[in-house]
């Protein structure tokens, strides 16, 4: 089964591993976002829940 677009939001995981919200996103839209390689991100539905994390290389 397909899901329907979502919003999806995006967050840095601090140096203490807690979630800093920096950009919600509508179905289709995107945008850039300056990073360090030591700067790891997570990707969520609008309900928070994890739907992948990006390492910066």
């Amino acid at each position: 089964m397909i899901s329907p677009p979502q919003l999806i939001k995006t967050y840095w995981l601090n140096y203490q591993g807690n979630r800093t919200y920096y950009y919600q996103l509508k179905p289709g839209q995107g945008y850039t976002q300056q990073t360090y390689v030591t700067h790891p991100w997570v990707i969520t539905d609008n309900q928070h829940h994890c739907l992948g994390v990006y390492y910066p290389d």
